[in-house]
């Protein structure tokens, strides 16, 4: 499998379910919770393999694995958390 190591590192942290967005149901894992290495790790990775996904007539970059789209937020100071949400 060629993302068996994003694939672990996805499993071995925790995810939160977004609660401010019912509309949008999804989970976050947050930058504080990894290594800064696995964090910086994972979110090259996701931007190396994103691809573009049209959501509420937006376009916007995502990876998806395992039944999952996965998403980075990029805040004024850099990337704070990784977004993901049932791929259908």
């Amino acid at each position: 499998m060629p993302h068996q190591k994003i694939a672990k590192m996805f499993e071995s942290h925790p995810w939160t379910v977004a609660k401010t967005m019912p509309e949008n149901p999804h989970e976050y894992t947050l930058r504080k919770d990894w290594e800064p290495d696995d964090f910086n790790w994972a979110e090259k990775y996701l931007t190396a393999y994103s691809e573009p996904f049209e959501f509420g007539g937006r376009i916007y970059k995502v990876f998806v694995l395992d039944g999952y789209r996965y998403w980075t937020m990029v805040g004024y100071d850099g990337t704070t958390l990784i977004n993901r949400t049932v791929h259908e």
